[in-house]
């Protein structure tokens, strides 16, 4: 059987292999990112249906099959061609009819937006990339590195180097990690959808799109809202925009609001995240 030729990770001991596009980076994100995701009392039924905005490759949708068996109803949105695939090829492989793949994003109304694409770091991408911001990130994103050699997971050969060779290697892996490529791509509304498949029910809603969360609920038209019993958000900006979207939930009915700056990786900066109960 062909099989595409993309590299694969291992999500659990003795399971199935999931395609990726950058090994380490989906690695990490499954140990480390992912289950943040389930924190706060976050959880599911069969029979349940997942909106995750945001998809990636799709280790979130595969995460919740692992915890909660494959009754679960998943609509996986993730608007780039390149990481589209690949979440394709997941859907296909693990869950085939129900984790259901679609080639657009989602936001505040139908559109088209150009998306930032980092092909050696497919997570950063995104649609609201501030290029005055990319010069502080480039540096965070060193710091970052840095912390990880010096602790031993990552190049550690470099440990035992002058710190200022460290420091030029480093501005180079950098600059090669973050080269880019732009896309035109689709986006809909989370109400769009609802409408197109006649959707009864949100159990969860998860938005992780690197800046365009609060535009995700704006959305979701007013009568909407009663259908989502449960919403996970990281949220860009923390610190600048937490409060929004805090207010926009307590506005829409939820009773209970759990916000939570630690949560996501601290070496992604002012990053933060979100969780809503009705």
């Amino acid at each position: 059987m062909f099989l595409p030729f993309h590299p694969r990770i291992t999500l659990q001991d003795g399971g199935a292999a999931a395609f990726c596009l950058n090994k380490i980076e989906a690695r990490y994100l499954y140990d480390h990112d992912i289950p943040a995701y389930f924190q706060h009392g976050i959880a599911l039924r069969p029979g349940d249906t997942v909106f995750d905005v945001g998809a990636n490759i799709g280790l979130f949708a595969l995460s919740v099959y692992e915890r909660y068996g494959t009754d679960v109803n998943v609509y996986a949105f993730e608007p780039i061609p390149p990481i589209f695939e690949v979440l394709r090829l997941n859907a296909d492989r693990f869950a085939p009819g129900k984790l259901k793949a679609f080639p657009f994003g989602l936001s505040k109304k139908q559109d088209s937006l150009t998306f930032s694409y980092f092909p050696r770091l497919p997570c950063r991408s995104s649609a609201y990339l501030d290029q005055s911001n990319l010069p502080l990130e480039c540096d965070r994103f060193k710091q970052c590195l840095l912390k990880e050699i010096e602790a031993g997971k990552l190049m550690p050969r470099l440990r035992w180097v002058p710190l200022s060779v460290r420091s030029a290697v480093l501005d180079r892996v950098v600059k090669w990690l973050l080269e880019m490529k732009r896309f035109s791509c689709e986006v809909k509304t989370v109400s769009d959808i609802v409408r197109e498949h006649d959707i009864c029910r949100i159990d969860l809603l998860k938005v992780d799109v690197e800046g365009g969360e609060l535009d995700v609920l704006r959305g979701i038209e007013h009568h909407d809202w009663q259908k989502v019993r449960q919403v996970v958000l990281e949220i860009e900006n923390f610190s600048k925009r937490s409060q929004e979207a805090v207010a926009l939930l307590d506005q829409q009915g939820f009773k209970r609001i759990e916000v939570d700056e630690m949560s996501s990786v601290e070496r992604r900066g002012d990053v933060g995240m979100i969780y809503a109960f009705t």
